[in-house]
């Protein structure tokens, strides 16, 4: 694993890192439109040079502890989303698929001073390349930075998956970026290209019996190859890969602040041929003169490949640019990919590869607010938050309906969220106990992605006749959400649980959003769902009341679930009190202080030391985790001394992995200790329960993403189906909690907003500040 030392030699790439990812997100690409110079520009990103410089190598330091079991590369949707094993370094492992059991191949290659270094993927030998020496790697919300030594060179790799909440527009495009920069380590200058090429396997795991076909596109500023499977099944999918749709690889170069594709050589072919013809030479000899062909996706193994020339380098060089994604124009039936409204799928490379230093100041600024945020309570609360976001955004689709007149419903749109490592048949859509988990995460990023998220599941149950008496446990199954999955197909009935989730998702989204129009619509149908609560949120019985917590053993009266159930019927009091139903506020509220009332005297064992599983039982503690709930709503329903009870329990019994969610399972979730730490008075108690979750997230040795349920006496995952949830977006519980109840509106404007012209600056403002930079960064090492 890649650490970082506390010698000179590391502090020096600690500011190279820093230095890197600033000259290439400050290096001005063209827009898709034209923009006005704006003087402001220069002034403030001169000011903002030492700031980005700092909090990345900051970043690098205290980074080093940590070392997460996989890593984040390319995660954007369900199905682009490629990791790395963390205990191998970029050249020594291929990048996998979020199931763990599937290569990508993605390779890479550097040739220095007439002298080959392989940089990313596990290839064989083809000719002569020496792995290139890792040196440094961290990670920030939205990218993973890895740096390496070749011959008297350090090359930075940066895996930036935009994060954009408040534009659905660009958070909607389902693209990641690789940037890849040089910098002399002696002083001396030293020619620098660098290639690399990616494999059907991003298309499809059955390499053998699929084929694909390819094209390629080259303009002025930079090259496309497009990749699709020979034969589609539009909303089908097979070992969790769409049989649908294109993957879109681009690449282009930067010569003296201009983008430009007369530095990039293209091809597509056999990976056995590619490769070797650039370490031997350092280039692609020619450009594809076919630009289109098709083959059985590994006989052989066909790439599609570029090679860029950095020229010669002394400083941080401008970068080689690079787009993955997968798109397609169906993603849903009768529904649209909401970038659908400005573009198709086959525009969004231009789109993407011209919006590249938009999407990376964009990203980076986010970056900046949640380091400040997470660190502010811990630098394990910020790793944590660090490796949950891609993964959590990563299982989302954002999704469109279209109106009559033929334009996209864009002011309603649809977050499509698949569960991923589900056990069933197979993944559902929208898991209702998933898009709780996670809400934490969305309310923070932005309240109209948690509204987005659960619209899909009012919409879907007030269109059915008749209408349901309670809420859905999900849509049905991904990607189509034809409808529900119910028992006996492998999901769990869930009836109370969804419904209060529902309830109180709804009421949180409307408050931070200050947009209660869904609330209105759907009024009558949640009002129907809260009377049904009415009669079983305290007693809840062990035949049709299961929880999302599977992994439990089934129960009677548990307490943790009957709270939510109350802590619901309080939030349907301020829903109606929201949308003028006041009298109607009134009888929810009496219903919810009255429950609660009773549920405090049932909740704690017979001497008070805790909450118990269920009701009357003395021996066996739980973590009521939806007491959050009532504290980030502001209800107050529950008191104080149920809060107490929990936290002195947590600090006596707190493992080394956490605390399990009933003391005789031995079960632990990493997202429900997370909320349950968020409600303690004593940070320092707080702060142990994060640092043994971040204990268990650099402990796993599986292949596959965060899995956020585990086994609290040892940290191990002994089932899969747990890996890769979008749960893990409920880690940003503490930091939810803490912030302010009024969020800004989502801004869903098109990218030609009069917002982007205000933060666009022109090459030449942008080129003068990259030399300050520079001065200022020699200053420092």
């Amino acid at each position: 694993m890649y650490r970082c030392r506390s010698d000179a030699t590391s502090k020096q790439t600690q500011m190279i890192v820093a230095f890197s990812l600033f000259s290439f997100t400050h290096s001005s690409s063209p827009m898709h439109h034209h923009f006005p110079f704006d003087r402001r520009c220069s002034r403030s990103w001169v000011s903002l040079t030492f700031s980005f410089a700092l909090f990345f190598s900051g970043a690098a330091a205290r980074n080093a502890a940590f070392a997460p079991a996989v890593i984040p590369l390319a995660v954007k949707s369900p199905y682009l989303s490629a990791w790395l094993q963390g205990s191998k370094a970029l050249n020594e492992d291929w990048a996998g698929f979020w199931t763990g059991d599937r290569i990508l191949g993605w390779a890479g290659y550097a040739v220095v001073d007439s002298v080959a270094y392989q940089t990313m993927g596990n290839a064989g030998v083809f000719g002569i390349a020496t792995k290139a020496v890792p040196s440094a790697h961290y990670r920030t919300a939205t990218s993973s930075v890895f740096v390496m030594k070749a011959g008297s060179v350090y090359l930075t790799y940066t895996f930036l998956s935009p994060i954009t909440p408040k534009d659905l527009l660009r958070q909607s495009i389902p693209f990641s970026y690789l940037a890849v920069t040089a910098q002399s380590m002696d002083g001396k200058q030293h020619t620098v290209s660098v290639y690399t090429d990616i494999s059907g396997e991003f298309l499809s795991s059955s390499t053998h019996s699929q084929s694909m076909t390819w094209t390629t596109v080259p303009s002025s500023t930079f090259v496309t190859h497009k990749i699709q499977l020979q034969n589609q099944t539009p909303l089908a999918e097979m070992n969790d890969r769409i049989q649908d749709g294109s993957v879109y690889f681009s690449g282009m170069a930067w010569v003296d602040g201009q983008p430009t594709a007369d530095k990039v050589v293209y091809k597509a072919g056999r990976d056995i041929d590619l490769r070797p013809e650039f370490i031997t030479n350092g280039t692609l000899l020619r450009n594809d003169a076919t630009n289109s062909g098709s083959g059985i996706i590994d006989n052989p193994w066909n790439v599609m490949a570029f090679s860029v020339d950095l020229g010669t380098v002394l400083t941080p060089s401008y970068p080689a640019v690079f787009s993955i994604g997968h798109a397609r124009d169906d993603p849903s039936s009768g529904l649209f990919p909401y970038y659908a409204s400005n573009f198709t799928s086959d525009e969004l490379p231009s789109f993407v590869m011209n919006d590249f230093e938009n999407s990376a100041k964009a990203s980076y600024q986010l970056d900046l607010e949640i380091d400040t945020a997470a660190r502010g309570v811990s630098d394990n609360m910020f790793e944590i938050i660090a490796l949950s976001i891609r993964q959590s955004l990563g299982a989302t689709e954002l999704l469109v309906a279209q109106k009559s007149d033929g334009s996209y419903d864009t002011g309603t749109p649809l977050l499509f969220v698949k569960d991923m490592s589900r056990s069933s048949p197979a993944p559902v859509t929208n898991p209702v106990d998933g898009l709780y988990a996670m809400w934490p995460m969305l309310r923070y990023l932005n309240a109209a992605l948690g509204i987005a998220a659960i619209e899909p599941v009012l919409r879907l149950a007030s269109n059915s006749n008749p209408k349901p008496t309670y809420a859905p446990s999900n849509i049905g199954h991904y990607p189509n959400a034809a409808a529900p999955v119910t028992e006996g197909t492998g999901v769990k009935n869930t009836p109370l649980e969804a419904t209060a989730d529902i309830i109180i998702m709804a009421l949180d989204g409307a408050r931070q959003s200050g947009d209660t129009s869904q609330l209105t619509k759907y009024f009558d149908l949640l009002s129907t769902w809260a009377d049904y609560l009415k009669g079983h949120a305290l007693f809840p019985d062990n035949e049709d009341q299961s929880t999302g917590d599977t992994y439990l053993t089934p129960a009677a009266n548990q307490t943790n679930l009957a709270v939510k159930g109350i802590i619901a019927l309080g939030a349907m009091s301020a829903i109606a009190n929201m949308t003028g139903h006041s009298s109607v506020g009134s009888d929810y509220y009496a219903q919810a202080t009255n429950l609660a009332q009773q549920w405090a005297k049932l909740a704690l064992s017979s001497d008070g030391s805790h909450i118990t599983f269920q009701y009357g039982t003395g021996t066996d503690p739980s973590l009521a985790y939806n007491l959050y709930m009532d504290r980030l709503l502001g209800l107050n329903l529950i008191p104080q001394r149920i809060f107490d009870a929990q936290e002195n329990d947590c600090r006596a019994k707190l493992t080394a992995f956490g605390m399990p969610l009933v003391a005789d399972q031995s079960i632990s979730s990493s997202v429900w200790n997370i909320w349950a730490a968020a409600l303690f008075n004593d940070t320092s108690v707080r702060d142990r329960v994060i640092d043994a979750v971040a204990l268990y997230a650099a402990h796993g040795s599986s292949f596959s993403p965060f899995a956020d349920v585990y086994n609290d006496d040892d940290g191990t995952v002994s089932d899969p189906k747990y890996q890769a949830r979008p749960h893990v977006g409920g880690h940003f519980a503490v930091l939810a909690l803490s912030s302010s109840k009024a969020s800004p509106s989502a801004d869903n404007t098109a990218p030609d907003s009069a917002s982007r012209i205000r933060t666009s600056c022109t090459r030449s403002s942008v080129v003068l500040l990259l030399i300050l930079s520079a001065i200022s960064l020699r200053s420092l090492l």
